[in-house]
């Protein structure tokens, strides 16, 4: 389960704080600087596993170089302690995960009491390690995640910008008055099916089935 799922997925839900066409902006910046974030801790921690493992394609000093590159590029305090070992643990867990998942679903090894609980184990990990990732970047954009919390937690889940972008488009769009929310929403998915070459009706499909899922 995504970061998305477990804590964006709802009805949005007002706030006292509202957006509006003079700081709509603002709110971009603010998805731009946390997106420029989260996109820099995570090439930077998948540099340093690529110059621990090796890679087939670079040599080690290539990597250190682009490493070194990164690291004084980046703006001040973006490598922030909290986020970067949040981040590392949460890529380790999945990873696990990922490694467990197989077994846990076979039907001789997933019988194994020991092999269910360490599935287990490694699913309250991830929760926990998901808590801790959100309760950090919250402190660092708390208003931003007061006021666009479904976008917010977007960013964090690696979402492609250009879908964070097309949303505050459409949102513009709405506050403006040029479109309905429920046109803007539609626009979103038709927007979705050609960039991700979805399959035409892909989104009636998910609603049929969100529908039968009640």
């Amino acid at each position: 389960m995504s970061i998305y799922k477990r804590f964006g997925a709802g009805p949005f839900v007002q706030t006292d704080t509202k957006i509006d066409l003079e700081n709509i902006d603002l709110f971009y910046h603010e998805a731009e600087k946390m997106n420029a974030q989260v996109g820099l801790i995570s090439n930077v921690l998948s540099l340093q596993q690529k110059i621990l493992t090796g890679d087939p394609d670079y040599s080690k000093e290539y990597l250190l170089n682009r490493l070194e590159k990164l690291r004084s590029q980046a703006p001040e305090g973006i490598f922030k302690e909290v986020l970067v070992s949040q981040t590392e643990k949460l890529q380790k867990v999945i990873a696990a995960l990922k490694v467990q998942l197989p077994i846990a679903m076979d039907k001789v090894r997933g019988r194994d009491s020991a092999e269910q609980e360490k599935m287990s184990a490694l699913d309250d990990e991830r929760i926990r390690t998901e808590d801790a990732l959100v309760a950090a970047y919250k402190e660092q954009y708390p208003l931003f995640h007061e006021v666009l919390p479904k976008i917010f937690y977007l960013i964090i889940d690696g979402c492609e910008f250009a879908t964070v972008s097309s949303c505050f488009l459409q949102l513009k769009k709405v506050l403006a008055g040029d479109i309905t929310s429920k046109t803007a929403t539609q626009n979103l998915m038709d927007e979705s099916v050609s960039r991700y070459n979805l399959p035409s009706g892909f989104w009636n499909v998910q609603g049929q089935g969100a529908k039968g899922a009640k």
